[in-house]
C-alpha cells in the first residue's frame, strides 16, 4: 500500500479511494481500541465512513511509521 496515497485518500475524504488502497481481505487494526478491528473493504469502507461523518475537518498527517518483519505498515497519525 503506498502510505502517502492512504494519507491523501484520507484528507480527501472520499472512501472509495480509500477502500481502493486495502486488499479485499485485509483488516484494519485499532491498537486503542481493538474491539473495533474491521476485516473485509465493505466493513472497512463502512468504518472510515463513519470516521469521517463524525470528524468532519479531521485532517491526517503521518507522525512515525513502522514496517514489520511480514510487511504490515504502522502508522501513528495525528
Amino acid at each position: 500500500m503506498d502510505e502517502n496515497a492512504l494519507i491523501d485518500a484520507w484528507n480527501t475524504r472520499d472512501v472509495g479511494a480509500i477502500i481502493d488502497l486495502y486488499a479485499a481481505d485485509a483488516t484494519r487494526h485499532h491498537y486503542a481500541y481493538p474491539e473495533a478491528d474491521l476485516t473485509g473493504r465493505d466493513a472497512i469502507a463502512a468504518g472510515v465512513g463513519a470516521i469521517l461523518h463524525a470528524c468532519p475537518d479531521a485532517a491526517l498527517t503521518n507522525r512515525s511509521r513502522g514496517v514489520c518483519g511480514d510487511g504490515r505498515i504502522l502508522q501513528e497519525w495525528t
